[in-house]
């Protein structure tokens, strides 16, 4: 016969008695344990369930059916980012809003209109700028010449559109850097779109030397830029005298390039720059030459200065073996203040015999 032993307190079967029963509505009783809260929970729980049933169903049925839609019709980005987030947004909305018709909350927000007003203002006044932003996205979107992959220009910067959202636009740079910039200073600022037209003109400056003939270097310009292939003909390459300028005479060439969005204009730049370059200097022509400017001024010699310049001055004549015969010489021993002290007074005592006796005796008299 099998020993009975004392069953492990983990296994055993949990003891229901009439005080540990669950009550129907006892959670959501104002006398139970969860106090006031309690008539909070029920709403909840249907306004959670409702809310997420609904975006549960445009998740998975309403985002792939958009998806099938935007492909097959070929959608502008930027229409096509907008349209997405749109009906995202209007999925939540009807979520929130049969959440709360089910639940039963707006019997509670009825009651506590004060409450709701004064939510109202502080997310008002705190969210200022959100609005700001949210409101100049909506513009920056219904603007035909905004889209996303345009390459613009703003205030310094400058890059291509990546994303447009409620509140930031990020642009990525053309060093690869995304920049997050926000919608009011788009919307405020003075934007420039140079590559969204089917052509685009490019400026290349480029200096001659005075003595070369700008009607030559013209032509070989000209015919350097008919010799690229990136470089349209029509319109044709023109080449202007702009100025000039100190050491050279000031040329700007400008071109044609098709597509702009799609080609590489560093490229077409560089290319032709270095094309013009060698057939310049095959004709003889200078590209740049250097500047000649005449220096004009005064030349001022500090006392430690002369000093240094005496002293080396000796140091030379002692080389030379003739310190001691030389007369005039500042004495080798001495240090160079002494050396300076030394010839300005041997200067002085030269002047002083230069000077004419009469000359100083007519003065006295006079």
């Amino acid at each position: 016969m099998w020993s009975s032993s004392p069953v492990p307190v983990w296994l055993r079967a949990p003891t229901i008695t009439p005080q540990s029963r669950v009550v129907p509505g006892q959670l959501t009783d104002p006398s139970g344990p969860l106090g006031e809260y309690a008539q909070f929970l029920e709403p909840a729980g249907v306004f959670a369930v409702a809310f997420f049933a609904v975006v549960a169903v445009g998740y998975f049925l309403l985002d792939p059916a958009v998806d099938r839609l935007l492909e097959r019709r070929e959608v502008d980005p930027t229409a096509e980012l907008v349209f997405r987030r749109s009906t995202r947004v209007g999925y939540l909305a009807v979520g929130a809003f049969v959440g709360v018709a089910l639940a039963g909350f707006e019997v509670l927000a009825g009651g506590s209109a004060l409450v709701l007003a004064a939510v109202t203002f502080t997310l008002g006044v705190a969210g200022q700028d959100a609005v700001g932003n949210l409101v100049s996205g909506v513009f920056l979107v219904l603007d035909r010449n905004f889209s996303v992959g345009d390459f613009i220009r703003w205030q310094d910067k400058s890059g291509t559109v990546k994303d447009i959202g409620f509140r930031v636009t990020r642009v990525r740079t053309i060093n690869n850097e995304i920049v997050t910039v926000p919608n009011t200073e788009l919307a405020t600022s003075a934007i420039t779109t140079p590559y969204n037209g089917t052509t685009y003109r490019e400026t290349l400056p480029i200096g001659i030397g005075y003595d070369d003939d700008p009607d030559e270097a013209t032509r070989i310009l000209v015919e350097a830029a008919h010799d690229q292939p990136d470089i349209l003909s029509i319109p044709s390459p023109a080449v202007r005298l702009t100025e000039f300028a100190g050491s050279h005479v000031a040329l700007e060439v400008q071109y044609w390039v098709a597509n702009p969005k799609e080609a590489n204009l560093l490229r077409i730049r560089s290319t032709f720059a270095r094309a013009a370059k060698r057939r310049l200097e095959s004709a003889g022509i200078s590209v740049m030459p250097p500047s000649k400017h005449d220096l004009s001024g005064t030349l001022t010699v500090e006392r430690e200065h002369l000093a240094e310049t005496v002293a080396e001055a000796v140091d030379g004549v002692e080389g030379t073996g003739d310190v001691d015969g030389g007369e005039g010489v500042p004495d080798a021993g001495s240090s160079p203040e002494e050396r300076v002290d030394e010839a300005s007074e041997e200067s002085e005592d030269v002047v002083a015999e230069d000077d004419d006796p009469g000359d100083e005796e007519a003065a006295r008299e006079e």
